[in-house]
Order: structure tokens, then C-alpha cells, then sequence
């Protein structure tokens, strides 16, 4: 049973559930599942923004604009020394 375990995980299975299955640990793997999930599409996100963060610092007029779109309205601060 461990061997053919490490085997499903080496070839890329996030979990492993044994029958008969119990519905508690069913449900334990499916939450898991969906949180791996989610963190991965984060990541993306955020190498995605770091991406577009990166190219728009080699243009700093632009760079700069978008800094004033993204400040909130109601805390409008920009300098380019640190406070």
C-alpha cells in the first residue's frame, strides 16, 4: 500500500485515498485539493503583477502614472523620498 502511495504522489497525485473511503477524510483531501488550487492561482497572479510591475519600471513616466491610479483617493501621497 506505501509503495503504490509514493508511486500515485511521484507521478503527481496531490493525495491518496484508500477504499472503502470515509467521508471525513474525503472531504479533508477535497479542501486540501481546492487550497493547493487557490495558492496556484495566486502565484500566477503575482508573478503576473511582479511581471508587469518590472516593465513598466523600465519606463518611470509610465510607471509613475499608474502609481497615481492605484494610490486611494483619499490618502493621495506620492514622493519620491521615503517618509
Amino acid at each position: 500500500m506505501i509503495t503504490l502511495y509514493i508511486k500515485a504522489l511521484k507521478l503527481g497525485a496531490w493525495d491518496y485515498v484508500t477504499k472503502p473511503t470515509r467521508m471525513p477524510v474525503l472531504l479533508n483531501a477535497v479542501d486540501r485539493a481546492l487550497e493547493r488550487v487557490r495558492l496556484i492561482k495566486e502565484n500566477r497572479d503575482y508573478r503576473q503583477l511582479r511581471a508587469t510591475l518590472e516593465a513598466l519600471q523600465q519606463d518611470e513616466e509610465v510607471g509613475r502614472q499608474i502609481q497615481f491610479q492605484l494610490l486611494p483617493i483619499n490618502n493621495l501621497k506620492y514622493s519620491c523620498r521615503p517618509e
